[in-house]
């Protein structure tokens, strides 16, 4: 008889920041056929209120570029008092331009300086999360006019 360990599963969905932390989830949505873009984002607390929910929309422009465009919009409305927040967003070049901005095609350096501007004297941790972790922002973004 072979014993196998316990498979592990992974939680797919979302979970809240610790406590003294916040959660800024962000998405983006394109919609080619009608050659618009729209994003959104969605900040919370440990006990999951949100502390804040924005979105907006950009025309001509791809999902790396609308995608950008939520990241710089949630994070240019954290507060000083938001100093422990949680990135987290469902497009892996986005978190990985963050977490190394020289492998970040020039095109978009001048958002990543502002990103990074924003965040300069908080301390901000950007993930990765598969998209039913990143639902709200998710249905946010997909249902935007």
């Amino acid at each position: 008889m072979t014993h196998h360990p316990p498979k592990i599963v992974k939680s797919a969905v979302w979970k809240p920041p610790l406590q003294g932390w916040l959660k800024l989830n962000f998405d983006g949505s394109v919609r080619a056929v009608e050659v618009v873009a729209n994003y959104s984002g969605i900040l919370r607390n440990h006990l999951e209120d949100p502390i804040f929910i924005y979105s907006g929309g950009l025309q001509f422009c791809d999902i790396n570029e609308i995608e950008l465009c939520a990241v710089k919009e949630g994070v240019s409305r954290l507060q000083v008092c938001h100093s422990k927040v949680l990135v987290e967003g469902d497009l892996a070049n986005i978190i990985s331009w963050y977490k190394h901005p020289h492998k970040a095609p020039w095109l978009w350096t001048s958002v990543m300086d502002d990103i990074q501007l924003a965040i300069s004297s908080k301390n901000v941790v950007f993930c990765h999360v598969n998209c039913e972790k990143n639902g709200a922002a998710d249905v946010l973004a997909r249902s935007a006019p």
